[in-house]
């Protein structure tokens, strides 16, 4: 078979270019398109011809990347160097001219070529409001998951009213892991474990009131029969007083905490509810109907403020988009209250205009599932019932095992919360009880 004169002429000038004999076949297969039987021939036949010992003449080449070796090639193709003579000074001119427009052209081409991918007119890379629809989307499919959460709230307080005047200044901590299912609303799964810290001061005339409470506790949701059964754990508590001091009503309170926690540290306690008032309040064809009403109304996003996309992360090995939002939350609550006031109690809407809320989402690639949520520090300034009131919280909220079943079991030995107060020696029924009621409040008076 004889050989394609073109594809001759091009492996003929690539090798007294000098490039190699392997870069010319990679090149030609992988990116020309031609098979390898017909690129082995056109060498075969290079290769057996005589070689003259006349030095080498001289060519400009374009880069390979540059050049159309694709078989489809015509004879007046690139690969076929034309024999031009040598002209005079204008046709020197006229090769400097257009060598020069071909270096230009194959620099644009490997910039467009290396960078058109980030450019956004050629992005595939999905805009943030596609991406927010496909996450409200996703999780409104979501039944079950797993999550750990962390969060602090401060509250600053001045109150100029009798007979509460002074100030107050709070710390909330909490840190919260556990479980959830919520594929049924009537009977949600939910196994929640909490560690919860206050401490603060307050300060009315002269006395100024300060210490902190820790809890350490777990508490399980889950069906049994035809009911609800709620089981609490106190793991451990805590109450320090530390002003005023030396004070027989704060060591006594003291003392109580630590005697009450002794006794019912590490013993589940439980009680049960019936769904019959949830189930007359709440119509599934409501709920479905509402669902619908209010995912269509956050995937037209019109209560967000702003979004900033930030550089994209790994989280737990899953791909994540990563935005910046601020969320009109007047808006938003005032379009969800219309939504389901119609079936149900109305929101109550807030005396005084909520201020904007700052956040941070994270959203799979792969699956659209919000993964974390990051609240930073904020403060939010408002008035109730004439007393000035300072809030700044800071909240981070993680999500995992999504859609994945979660398992809650009762746990062994849990007692009623009538046979905790029988360990207390204490009915809530009995003539017994209501004279010691009488009596500590007698107590309390004086």
């Amino acid at each position: 078979m004889p050989v394609d004169p073109n594809l001759y002429t091009f492996v003929k000038s690539r090798l007294t270019a000098g490039t190699s004999k392997e870069d010319i076949t990679t090149l030609l297969i992988n990116k020309g398109g031609w098979n390898k039987q017909d690129v082995d021939q056109v060498f075969s036949v290079i290769e057996s011809q005589p070689t003259a010992p006349t030095a080498p003449e001289e060519h400009s080449f374009a880069p390979l990347s540059a050049i159309n070796v694709s078989p489809q090639v015509k004879p007046d193709s690139p690969l076929q160097r034309p024999n031009t003579p040598k002209r005079g000074k204008k046709g020197i001119w006229l090769a400097a001219i257009i060598i020069v427009l071909i270096v230009i052209g194959a620099a644009v081409a490997s910039a467009f070529y290396f960078n058109v991918l980030s450019l956004p007119f050629f992005s595939s890379r999905p805009s943030p409001q596609t991406v927010l629809a496909d996450a409200v989307k996703a999780m409104a499919d979501v039944t079950s998951f797993t999550y750990a959460g962390s969060g602090q709230l401060n509250i600053n307080a001045v109150s100029t009213s009798t007979p509460i005047a002074g100030t107050a200044s709070i710390l909330v901590s909490a840190t919260s892991t556990g479980s959830a299912d919520f594929s049924s609303l009537l009977f949600p799964v939910l196994d929640n474990y909490l560690q919860l810290g206050i401490g603060g001061t307050v300060s009315t005339g002269t006395t100024t009131y300060s210490g902190s409470v820790a809890l350490d506790f777990e508490n399980r949701l889950l069906k049994q029969d035809s009911a609800n059964a709620i089981y609490f754990v106190l793991n451990n508590a805590s109450l320090n007083i530390t002003s005023p001091t030396s004070n027989p009503i704060v060591s006594a309170a003291e003392t109580f905490i630590d005697g009450l926690v002794s006794r019912i540290k590490g013993q589940w306690i439980y009680a049960t509810s019936t769904p019959t008032a949830i189930n007359t309040t709440l119509n599934q064809n409501n709920i479905a109907t509402q669902k619908q009403a209010i995912l269509a109304k956050l995937a037209t996003f019109d209560y967000v403020s702003s979004i900033s996309e930030l550089p994209d992360t790994t989280l737990n090995g899953v791909s994540m988009y990563h935005y910046a939002l601020v969320l009109d939350l007047n808006k938003l609550s005032k379009e969800i209250q219309t939504i389901v006031s119609t079936s149900t109690a109305a929101i109550q809407t807030p005396q005084q205009p909520l201020p904007p809320l700052s956040l941070e989402v994270w959203i799979g690639k792969n699956d659209s599932y919000v993964y974390q949520i990051y609240i930073p520090t904020q403060s939010i300034n408002y008035s109730a019932n004439g007393t000035p009131t300072t809030m700044t919280l800071e909240s981070t909220v993680g999500l995992s095992d999504i859609n994945k079943p979660v398992s809650v079991a009762a746990p062994a030995g849990a007692i009623t919360v009538q046979q905790l107060l029988d360990n207390f020696g204490f009915n809530l029924f009995s003539q017994q009880s209501v004279a010691k009621s009488t009596k500590i409040k007698k107590t309390i008076k004086k």
